[in-house]
């Protein structure tokens, strides 16, 4: 999974309502910036957005996957995610 993803699944929890221990959020700066990845060599825009401090856990993560089937292993999208996305899970 790359960073943009993790980014993405930072910023979408807090929104479906997964609860997180710690919920202390700050606010990171918009700019412009080259991806890592793809073939896009220009920069693109970001606005403000806010993170979370805390990374969200395993467990917390499992609770957001049971309560969203489409980001089981077998159906989530591989826009979203690469062959190692939830590889040290056992289960689907």
């Amino acid at each position: 999974m790359n960073k943009l993803t993790f980014i993405a699944l930072f910023l979408w929890l807090p929104l479906l309502g997964v609860s997180q221990e710690h919920s202390e959020m700050k606010k990171i700066s918009g700019g412009t910036f080259v991806p890592l990845y793809g073939s896009e060599p220009f920069g693109i825009n970001m606005d403000d957005f806010m993170l979370d401090v805390y990374p969200v856990t395993s467990q917390q993560y499992l609770v957001f996957v049971e309560q969203n089937p489409k980001w089981k292993k077998s159906k989530v999208l591989r826009l979203f995610a690469d062959k190692n996305y939830l590889t040290n899970w056992a289960s689907d």
